[in-house]
This record gives structure tokens, C-alpha cells and sequence, in this order.
């Protein structure tokens, strides 16, 4: 089975609205470990509008050590700690955004409004590319495409939600991207311990073929070389 890495996933306990507990996080990690899934990134959602970096980050570590202490001695997938940034205007004045990157790296996970995205979204955006991160665009794959092509205009990476490819429409639109070398990885998105999502999740991988998803893999490892294990 191929060694798989889960860019983006909910199932740190209590978090978010992924996982309620510990028991749900480690149901949600034995079905990525079914779909062949070895590496984990833990994308909790960070609403800047809601919460501060540093509470934000004392709750993370609070429910990455819950979910720890559970795990089995052997056969644990590795998991890094990130976040889902949801983008507000003016995001990029925030303090602590090195803090939200995947541990050890300057990878950031953003997540664009379910909106049309207005001007000012897209010029924060645009004022993050000037800093020193390497962003990722999450699940572009949920927008409506002429918004996408705008936002991939900067000098941003895109994130996808592999069980979307399931969907011809879907991978008509998403083409373009991927022969510009613009998606750099796939998530599962899990919230709860959703099976129907890991089975889809695995049906959309083998949508693209071996050679495609061997290739997306390559620059995933790229954006998490350095990551600290949780």
C-alpha cells in the first residue's frame, strides 16, 4: 500500500467541530491509516476573528497531548501540528502568523471565505506572499472556478480535497492547475469519523493514476521537510 500524507484533517480532540474526542481521533486515524495514510498534518480551524494566536495555540497543544497519550506505542502515523487559516482582511498585520505554520517549516494553510472574494480579501492574500511563508491554498476544489483562477494569479500553492476528484467536472476544472505544477497537495478534510469520506478520498487518488499522485506526494515532502513530529 502507498505511504500517504494527509495535508489537511480535523482530529485533534476538542479542537474543533472535526473530533469531540479522543475516541473519535483515534477511529479518524485508524481509517487513514486504511486508506494507506502514514504522515498527518492536524489543520485545526483558526477563525482570527474569533480567537487569539496564543489561545489558540495553548488549546492545540492541550488537545494534540490528549490525543497522544492515547496513541499506540507501535503502528502511529507521524503527525505535525498546522493550522487552517481562515483569510480576514488585514491577516497579514497579525502577530504570531510564524506560529501557524506546520511546526518546523513556513508552510500556512489558508482558507478563503465561501464568498465571492472581494478585493480586500485578495490584497491580503497578496500582502502574505510577501512575507517570508510558503502558503497553501486549502481545498480550492469547494470554490467557484473564476474566483480560483483569480486566486492562483499570486504567487500561491492550492491544497485539494482528494475525494472531490471523484468528480470528472472537478478534475476538468482543476487540470490547469495541476499541469502548472500549482497543487502541491491532497487532504482528506476529515471531520468525524466519516468513512464514506476516506473511501472517496481513495477513489479520487486513483482518479489521477500512479504517476500523478507520486508526483503531487514529491512536492508535499518538500513543503513539510523539517516538520516537527507532535
Amino acid at each position: 500500500m502507498k505511504k500517504r500524507i494527509d495535508f489537511h484533517c480535523h482530529i485533534l480532540p476538542g479542537a474543533d467541530h472535526g473530533s469531540s474526542s479522543v475516541e473519535t481521533s483515534l477511529k479518524q486515524i485508524e481509517l487513514q491509516k486504511s486508506a494507506g495514510i502514514t504522515e498527518i498534518v492536524a489543520t485545526p480551524h483558526f477563525y482570527p476573528d474569533k480567537t487569539s494566536v496564543e489561545s489558540f495555540l495553548k488549546l492545540r497543544r492541550n488537545c494534540a497531548d490528549r490525543l497522544k497519550e492515547a496513541l499506540p506505542a507501535k503502528g502511529a502515523p507521524t503527525i505535525y501540528l498546522g493550522a487552517e487559516v481562515l483569510v480576514c482582511p488585514e491577516l497579514d498585520l497579525l502577530d504570531g502568523l510564524n506560529d501557524l505554520c506546520i511546526e518546523g517549516t513556513k508552510t500556512l494553510l489558508l482558507e478563503m471565505p465561501f464568498t465571492h472574494f472581494s478585493e480586500k480579501i485578495l490584497y491580503t492574500v497578496e500582502n502574505l506572499t510577501k512575507k517570508d511563508f510558503d502558503i497553501v491554498m486549502a481545498h480550492i476544489d469547494r470554490y467557484n472556478i473564476d474566483d480560483v483562477i483569480e486566486l492562483l494569479c499570486l504567487p500561491v500553492l492550492a491544497q485539494v480535497n482528494a475525494e472531490q476528484l471523484v468528480s470528472r467536472k472537478v478534475r476538468k476544472q482543476l487540470e490547469q492547475f495541476f499541469v502548472a505544477d500549482r497543487i502541491v497537495a491532497f487532504g482528506s478534510d476529515l471531520h468525524g469519523a466519516n468513512e464514506t469520506t476516506i473511501k472517496k478520498y481513495q477513489k479520487g487518488l486513483s482518479k489521477l493514476g500512479e504517476y500523478n499522485e507520486e508526483q503531487i506526494d514529491s512536492f508535499t515532502r518538500t513543503l513539510i521537510r523539517g516538520a516537527t513530529p507532535f
